[in-house]
């Protein structure tokens, strides 16, 4: 099927094609009449005509597409809510937020940049240095490492919260249930954080255990954490699918939550309202992240001062319910 042109416009109009692309840009509008500019946004109606996207980028001297690259990672709630959050806060900005799934490994052609000519680059994990340095190249700002430390959220703090929290619930014992794979480095940052609240509370030394998604892996952590000469009484997860998990493990060894033991997760994701008994965690408020992340984007495309850091720390609320 042919693509509408502004020239098609212009011959249902019956006007030049100059002053179709005045009235659909705006330009030099007290030279056209306000008949003549509803003839053309009548036509250009009737026709179905998109201008298009190339054209108006090199009208502006940039596109309005801000590519979000997405790593190849576990699909949790969290993350597909902070990817609609972030699209939604770069629309309100004027920009469309195109989403580029990679897989581990796999580097993006340099011809790919060039096909969706972004205004900016933003990696939700860090880009391969292959595509970091063809973005660079290109001159396209970009934005490197969100869900790591220094980017949307402090994951250090994320660990040391859910430590204060158990510790005011006067537990001294804890341990930490971290993640594998390709959430490991993510993990890491929580557990530095945590381990700094423990010496910080002067506790004993942190427990920790790897605990998969995989059938009897929270079992198995469970029970090297539960060992009878020093059991912890209570664990902060890395996130609410492994603290559901824990929590399932130990409600089947018939252990009393949250008495003989509690635990916490993170995100706040539906099933932790609705677990039984309901999840204590830490919910992120990833629409203010989101927000500032999209001011940050649009600074560094206008080559303008970033703005006031936002309080990474205020976007954490901590939701004590009944595991803890």
């Amino acid at each position: 099927m042919t693509r509408t042109t502004s020239k098609d416009v212009a011959r249902v109009a019956g006007v030049s094609q100059a002053t179709v692309s005045f009235v659909l840009n705006g330009r030099h509008l007290d030279r056209i009449s306000e008949q003549t500019r509803r003839t053309v946004l009548e036509a250009a109606e009737t026709l179905g005509y998109v201008p298009s996207a190339s054209g108006r980028a090199l009208r502006s001297g940039n596109s309005k597409v801000v590519a979000l690259v997405v790593p190849e990672m576990r699909v949790s709630e969290a993350i597909e809510v902070f990817k609609r959050e972030l699209s939604a806060a770069l629309t309100n900005t004027g920009y469309v937020c195109v989403m580029i799934h990679t897989l581990n490994g796999v580097e993006l052609p340099p011809s790919f940049w060039n096909h969706i000519d972004p205004a900016a680059v933003i990696g939700l994990d860090k880009l391969s240095p292959h595509d970091a340095e063809t973005v660079r190249k290109s001159r396209v700002p970009l934005l490197d490492g969100l869900v790591l430390q220094g980017g949307a959220v402090d994951q250090r703090t994320i660990g040391a919260s859910q430590i204060r929290h158990l510790a005011a619930q006067g537990h001294t014992r804890i341990g930490y249930a971290a993640a594998e794979g390709l959430e490991t480095p993510i993990s890491e940052f929580r557990i530095e954080g945590a381990r700094a609240a423990v010496a910080e509370l002067g506790l004993p030394e942190l427990r920790v255990e790897a605990v998969g998604y995989e059938p009897g892996s929270a079992g198995a952590a469970l029970s090297v954490l539960l060992t009878p000469e020093l059991p912890v009484t209570a664990v902060a997860a890395f996130n609410d699918v492994i603290a559901l998990s824990l929590l399932s493990a130990a409600t089947t060894r018939g252990l009393s939550v949250p008495q003989q033991f509690a635990v916490i997760g993170v995100d706040d994701i539906t099933l932790a309202r609705l677990a039984s008994p309901p999840l204590s965690t830490i919910a992120i408020d990833l629409s203010a992240a989101a927000a500032a992340i999209a001011a940050e984007v649009v600074a560094l495309i206008d080559g303008l001062p970033a703005p006031t850091a936002y309080d990474r720390t205020s976007a954490l609320n901590i939701i004590r319910r009944e595991t803890t």
